[in-house]
């Protein structure tokens, strides 16, 4: 017997992502009452992360028109002194531009992408992202590591009591298989280390194997896997 969708989950706005994409984006919410959330008619997009083991939440997704888009992984790592250090920056608003120019096409694999979001708008949504780490709005710092003036890399961080979260990361085409991202994520944990924070969380998509390699050869465990499912009339 199929879950009366009604008694199950309802829907709320996700208001940031709406006015970034210029478009009605809802989120499910479970167990809510009804009355306080609006209709599934009344969104363009409808998204959901759910746990990979919320087996009776993801049935129901799928009979009612959701689809698989994506799944992340969230990895953990304690943090440890490194053997030797490494030379990195602290980006700066005069150094904005440059690391912007980097992003165009670099995170293809995205929960952002067709036929729910334009290209164009997925990189926008990782230049603000980046914009709001240089000047701390969100992410807390961007450190980069450059050579003879040009960035060959960057990764973001956001802290918290005794942990950091990596949000973005990224490494510039033209040194791309140059060693660039273990160097990144040995500058985080130099750089975490120094302010007593003692574990380092990053996520990555499932489907993003390289980066999935990168993490696990530096020493993140794996701790969650979830998923992502979208409902929209496209």
């Amino acid at each position: 017997m199929k879950t009366n969708i009604s008694n199950v989950y309802h829907f709320s706005l996700r208001e940031w992502d709406s006015q970034f994409f210029s478009k009605k984006i809802g989120d499910v919410q479970w167990g809510i009452e009804k009355t306080q959330l609006a209709s599934a008619n009344s969104y363009d997009l409808i998204t959901t992360r759910v746990g990979s083991l919320e087996h009776t939440k993801i049935e129901v997704l799928q009979n009612h028109g959701f689809v698989y888009c994506d799944g992340d992984v969230q990895l953990t790592k304690d943090i440890h002194s490194n053997d030797s250090e490494i030379d990195f920056q602290m980006a700066t608003q005069e150094q904005l531009p440059k690391l912007l120019t980097m992003l165009d096409n670099m995170y293809q694999i995205s929960r952002f992408k067709a036929p729910w979001f334009a290209t164009q708008d997925r990189d926008r949504f990782y230049k603000e992202w980046l914009t709001k780490a240089v000047y701390g709005t969100f992410d807390d710092c961007c450190l980069m590591i450059a050579e003879e003036d040009k960035i060959c890399g960057f990764v973001t961080l956001k802290e918290f009591s005794d942990y950091a979260q990596i949000g973005l990361i990224g490494v510039g085409s033209e040194y791309q298989g140059k060693g660039i991202g273990k160097k990144l994520l040995s500058v985080a944990e130099q750089y975490l280390k120094q302010r007593n924070c003692t574990t380092l969380n990053v996520a990555t998509q499932t489907s993003n194997i390289h980066a999935l390699n990168l993490y696990t050869r530096f020493g993140f465990r794996l701790t969650e896997t979830n998923l992502w499912f979208y409902k929209s009339d496209q």
